[in-house]
């Protein structure tokens, strides 16, 4: 990961722990001030941690980004259904390491979407380690530090 992508994962760490306490920087809270520019920038660091949060997902149940990605869907919120069909399609092409495709909707529907995305990786994660979600995604801010196999975008 380079010094960017860390960068934007460390935010979107933090995004995602705002959305899960419901206080501090989140998209929610750019979402409630109708600042779209500040809704809009979150789409990719949001990307960056539910891709990670896959990732570990996938291989905490020895299965695939698809499986997992049907597993995060479990938990997510209704309002967003209609868009996690790109986020099946986007995150896996991300994942590997080729260019995506374009994704049809607005930069803030893409920031919804990978949160959700991400918070029903964390949430299935919290079950297989028996750990609260809040937890899991506090050992994916820690993990970051030391830049192991379990935090890379990309697989290798």
């Amino acid at each position: 990961m380079n010094k960017h992508q860390l960068t934007q994962t460390k935010r979107g760490v933090r995004l995602l722990t705002g959305h899960l306490r419901q206080q501090g920087e989140s998209l929610d809270r750019a979402c409630a001030d109708q600042d779209a520019d500040a809704a809009a920038a979150c789409a990719d660091p949001l990307i960056h941690v539910a891709a990670i949060l896959l990732r570990q997902l996938r291989d905490a149940t020895e299965g695939t980004l698809e499986s997992a990605l049907e597993k995060a869907a479990i938990h997510a919120d209704p309002a967003v259904s209609d868009y996690w069909g790109y986020m099946e399609e986007f995150l896996p092409t991300f994942v590997s390491g080729r260019m995506p495709p374009q994704l049809p909707i607005n930069s803030i529907l893409v920031a919804l979407t990978a949160q959700e995305v991400a918070t029903g990786a964390a949430t299935e994660l919290s079950a297989i380690r028996n750990i609260h979600r809040n937890a899991v995604v506090a050992r994916l801010r820690n993990q970051l530090k030391e830049q192991g196999d379990s935090v890379q975008l990309f697989d290798r």
